[in-house]
């Protein structure tokens, strides 16, 4: 739902939907303690800013204005916490009118109007990210190391056994366990171990990544936790692990680089036989070679081997590229990328090589 509603905020313009919480937000400031003047929300289990925007300022479109004075709190507004407490920027609604009798008629009365300058509203653009941090979640990776985390246990959706977003569940990590409220967990199976095409060597588990989900009441033992997100269906049973933001660069774009990074396409997200564009792969470059999300890598095959008539001999026609992947997110060996681009003429396929072509600059530059 959150998508729905960043692309309907895009379309009536962020400015727009800040404009409309009226001239008070200078007083932010001491708001909080300003009663009806400006309120301050406790998050529960379930909130969304749309939901906020509903309850507080009668309009879901709205919530950027609720973000927008909780920015120091709020990285992302896809995702809020249980215990967060959040200013709701005040907002002027008229009391509705009483429509007087006959003989209640007000008399009429020259109505002087005030002139007022006009106010200029300038809003900071949220940052755009080299690649969605969703995407790049949802993306998984490769480890050779155990992850450390729990399970989950149980459900209270007794009646079904796929679990999805918003159902609440229960893991068998406590406050025993140093467990809190507001902490996240990615939920994830283990896939089957991936060796290098080329070499044969093991570079680990595949980790096919299935949801996140937020603990909100904690016991000795076990913790009260919610779904957060469900790329696939979750189920009692499934690993979880502590959640890691994925560093992410923002406001930067890729640059033709000249370093000569070259790697192997190692392995696909689906085991398939044809990739296509969005398809997740993964390749035997990571962190290690300076590799960051939102890098570039073109996709080559060799050339064809053909027989020069004249002479007889094998003559190699000059490779081609097939492709082009962007990184997603990295570990020390290895990296998950989407496939952003493929042949019309050749598939791209596990073992090609990969050719580092547009690098992002490097942070605080």
């Amino acid at each position: 739902m959150e998508w729905r509603v960043r692309t309907c905020v895009t379309a009536i313009g962020l400015g727009t939907a800040l404009l409309l919480v009226g001239s008070l937000w200078p007083e932010l400031g001491s708001a909080a303690e300003a009663g009806d003047a400006g309120r301050v929300h406790e998050v529960k289990k379930g909130d969304t800013l749309w939901d906020l925007s509903t309850s507080y300022l009668r309009d879901p479109f709205l919530w950027p204005a609720i973000w927008e004075a909780n920015r120091s709190h709020i990285a992302d507004p896809h995702w809020i916490y249980p215990g967060q407490r959040f200013l709701i920027p005040p907002m002027y609604v008229p009391p509705e009118a009483k429509v007087p009798t006959e003989a209640e008629a007000p008399p009429e009365e020259p109505i002087e109007v005030e002139e007022t300058a006009a106010v200029d509203f300038v809003t900071e653009a949220a940052p755009q990210l080299a690649v969605a941090r969703d995407l790049a979640h949802k993306a998984g990776f490769i480890t050779d190391v155990e992850l450390p985390g729990g399970f989950i246990v149980a459900s209270i959706q007794d009646e079904r056994e796929d679990l999805i977003r918003h159902d609440v569940v229960y893991i068998n990590l406590g406050s025993d366990d140093g467990t809190m409220v507001g902490d996240c967990f990615t939920v994830y199976r283990l896939d089957r171990n991936v060796r290098h095409p080329k070499t044969g060597r093991n570079l680990g588990r595949l980790v096919r990544v299935i949801g996140q989900l937020c603990v909100t009441a904690v016991q000795e033992r076990t913790s009260t936790a919610m779904i957060m997100e469900s790329y696939d269906p979750l189920r009692v049973k499934d690993r979880i692990t502590p959640y890691r933001e994925i560093w992410i660069q923002a406001d930067e774009r890729p640059v033709i680089t000249d370093l000569a990074t070259e790697g192997v396409l190692v392995t696909t997200r689906d085991e398939k036989d044809v990739i296509w564009p969005f398809d997740v792969v993964y390749i035997d470059k990571g962190s290690h070679d300076s590799i960051v999300p939102g890098d570039i890598f073109t996709v080559h095959q060799p050339g064809e081997q053909v027989r020069d008539p004249a002479s007889g001999e094998t003559l190699r026609l000059p490779e081609q590229i097939v492709g082009s992947i962007q990184v997603l997110s990295v570990n020390e060996a290895t990296a998950a990328a989407y496939v952003a681009a493929t042949s019309e003429t050749r598939e791209m396929k596990v073992g090609d090589r990969v050719r580092l072509y547009a690098k992002m600059p490097p942070a605080g530059e």
